[in-house]
């Protein structure tokens, strides 16, 4: 659980002199949710999900592909194998909880 932790943290934390991010815990968790329901997902399908903007979706996925969570192509965003192994850590440890 504190890996999982804090791998979230580490993708909502900034990177550099980057100013200040607009995404947080909860929208990583949409994503990855939204992520682990479909195949690819497009920015566009992002921001209307998780009612960021653009230059925050961008963001968003360059720190999950930093992380190593998701990939990119011309298709869209998906998971990697790392991704979908914490998605559904994740996933195990929310069902418990609620």
């Amino acid at each position: 659980m504190r890996k999982i932790i804090q791998t979230l943290q580490n993708i909502v934390s900034r990177k550099g002199s980057s100013k200040v991010l607009t995404f947080s815990i909860p929208h990583i968790l949409k994503a990855l949710q939204l992520l682990n329901k479909e195949r690819f997902v497009s920015r566009a399908t992002f921001g209307r999900e998780i009612h960021l903007g653009e230059g925050a979706i961008k963001t968003l996925i360059l720190h999950l592909k930093e992380a190593g969570i998701a990939d990119s192509t011309r298709s869209g965003t998906f998971l990697t194998e790392k991704g979908y192994k914490l998605t559904n850590q994740i996933q195990s440890v929310i069902a418990k909880e609620c």
